[in-house]
């Protein structure tokens, strides 16, 4: 099983406090047009509805580097028109990152 699409991210952030210097976010993807294929079996053609965002915080812990932590949520919902085993299907996904970015 495949999906393909373009999408269009929106995303923003903001400081919590001018004292404190935690940064909080969200990100939300539009993806236009989302196609789920099979293989080695069809189900028949398929309408995809496709849900993905995420929340961030980030956290300076010295002049170039950051802590990172985000949170990212998916769901990919697809319906079938064909006669196969499978007339709907949902995936979801959860992930939680933890890291450090590098800020030339």
């Amino acid at each position: 099983t495949s999906t393909d699409s373009a999408f269009v991210k929106i995303a923003g952030s903001f400081p919590i406090e001018p004292d404190f210097p935690l940064e909080i976010g969200a990100s939300f993807n539009i993806l236009i047009n989302p196609n789920l294929t099979e293989s080695p079996v069809a189900s028949g053609s398929s309408s995809s509805r496709v849900t993905s965002f995420s929340l961030n915080a980030l956290y300076p812990f010295m002049q170039n580097l950051r802590y990172r932590f985000d949170l990212n949520f998916d769901q990919i919902q697809a319906d079938f028109s064909g006669s196969g085993p499978k007339r709907s299907s949902t995936i979801k996904v959860t992930t939680q990152l933890f890291g450090i970015d590098y800020l030339f």
